[in-house]
């Protein structure tokens, strides 16, 4: 059985790469963690009746240009 999160039967390359997603295994809130039996059956209903919105559209890099491009390796 698996004691840690760090603990695995798969190797370090995975332990690594498990590792690298957690942030922080024990966090601490601010504030109580709530929830809302309401808001989540208005959720259901919902999805059941097909009318979930679409997402919005997100953008993850505000303004693009061009960049140099590098030359070609020499060969034998």
């Amino acid at each position: 059985m698996l004691q840690n999160p760090g603990d695995s039967v798969y190797g370090e390359a995975n332990r690594q790469t498990m590792m690298a997603q957690v942030i922080n295994p024990e966090p601490v809130y601010l504030e109580p963690m709530t929830t809302s039996g309401e808001h989540a059956a208005a959720a259901i209903e919902r999805y059941r009746n097909n009318e979930v919105p679409d997402p919005s559209a997100t953008s993850t890099t505000a303004g693009v240009t061009g960049g140099r491009g590098g030359g070609g390796g020499g060969g034998n």
